[in-house]
């Protein structure tokens, strides 16, 4: 059985994706929020001739933080593409992936929010008998 391109890319592509979102990590020292987009060339056969297109099929965007949640999380992101794909192929009953076109990984960063703040509570509050609590007061 011969397997689709789109799955025999993603796997010659995953070590490298790991490499790249590790080395942005330890680069940035913070999280990163990653999607991963194929672009692929479609065929139709129809009575009239041979059709193409070319759309992109992106997976969601994925939030990392640590180093050994990048195998899962780039697992789950090319599930994702995958699924698209077979969803597009089956809606328009006949389409043929006939190559992949490009390979994107888009890469922020991500500086997850921290309870480090401390907001006072207006004077009337502070000692008030409704039942308010702030922890900072008592300290």
């Amino acid at each position: 059985m011969k397997l689709p391109s789109s799955i025999i890319q993603l796997a010659d592509t995953r070590g490298i994706l790991k490499e790249k979102v590790k080395t942005v990590i330890k680069e940035k020292r913070k999280g990163i929020k990653f999607n991963i987009t194929l672009k692929a060339k479609l065929r139709k056969e129809r009575e009239d001739g041979i059709i193409y297109k070319e759309p992109y099929f992106s997976s969601s965007v994925v939030t990392i933080t640590r180093e050994d949640e990048i195998l899962q999380k780039l697992e789950v992101a090319e599930e994702e593409i995958l699924e698209r794909i077979a969803k597009w192929i089956s809606e328009g009953s006949g389409w043929i992936i006939e190559e992949i076109l490009n390979h994107y990984i888009n890469v922020v960063s991500y500086i997850p929010l921290r309870g480090h703040f401390y907001i006072p509570l207006p004077k009337e509050l502070r000692k008030s008998k409704k039942g308010l609590f702030n922890s900072q007061y008592y300290k």
